[in-house]
């Protein structure tokens, strides 16, 4: 990973030859730097990893102006222990490196509770304040995630899914989807569902204040603003224009035609 920050407790092989040699593995120390041979100290925290070995060579040159060249390589990462909590399978603390992915730290809790877990709402809390929050369903519908770099002691909280509309019918995806906010429009909620070609129509029910339930019917072309808890059907809706009719006995054609509707019976 070109782009990790050096941190505490990484190992860093470090290469000198020319007017000194110099090889060793460095361990980053607990104020974030690592100490050389007749340099010094050289300050390596919060560095990217592609920069290391120009970073540390500026430092070097200070002592050693010519014919001194450096090669330096991180070979082993500081792991860190996350805790990952809220509606989780199995909520603990858990170890792995500070560049692994909020995926994978999901991962080993077993994943989210598919019944009361958000995918769209997981906070990252370091010193007990939110740092980043993360929503899942770029990763589920287009594979794009934002890598994050962990620290010791910070917490995925994992929180309960608060809105959501069930889709079922003649879609792709017939799932419960969840919700950012309390309402939708419904051209957004079908490139999430994805209607089949057959598709004509969508329903909408939901339950009113006297635990009535209301029903309506929808062109699957019309731009409506969905809300919190409906339920949507995707339904084929279509007009036939002709019949097929069957014919059995004693005659000398074809035994299936399909007509026109109000064809007689003579034609």
């Amino acid at each position: 990973n070109a782009n990790y920050l050096i941190n505490i407790g990484d190992v860093i092989d470090l290469k000198l030859w020319g007017a000194h040699d110099f090889t060793q593995q460095l361990t980053v120390d607990s104020q974030g730097n690592i100490f050389i041979t007749k340099v010094g100290t050289v300050k390596v925290l919060g560095l990217e990893n592609k920069r290391l070995s120009q970073e540390i060579e500026k430092s070097i040159k200070r002592v050693y102006k010519t014919n001194v060249y450096v090669y330096a390589d991180l070979v082993k990462y500081q792991p860190v222990s996350v805790f990952v909590t809220g509606a989780v399978n199995k909520p603990g603390l858990y170890e792995g490196l500070s560049s692994d992915s909020i995926i994978q730290f999901l991962d080993k809790a077993k994943g989210i509770n598919s019944s009361t877990g958000s995918y769209r709402f997981i906070n990252i809390l370091r010193n007990n304040s939110v740092l980043k929050s993360v929503d899942l369903y770029e990763f589920l519908e287009k594979g794009k995630l934002n890598l994050f770099q962990f620290q010791m002691g910070d917490v995925i909280v994992v929180e309960s899914i608060k809105y959501y509309l069930n889709v079922k019918g003649d879609v792709k995806r017939p799932y419960r989807f969840e919700l950012k906010d309390k309402e939708i429009e419904s051209h957004k909620l079908f490139s999430m569902v994805l209607p089949n070609a057959t598709a004509t129509n969508f329903l909408i029910r939901e339950w009113n204040l006297n635990n009535q339930q209301e029903a309506s019917l929808h062109a699957l072309d019309e731009m409506l603003i969905l809300k919190n808890g409906q339920e949507v059907e995707v339904i084929q809706d279509h007009i036939n224009q002709f019949i097929e009719i069957a014919i059995t006995g004693e005659h000398a054609n074809v035994k299936n035609i399909v007509i026109k509707k109000g064809t007689t019976l003579a034609e």
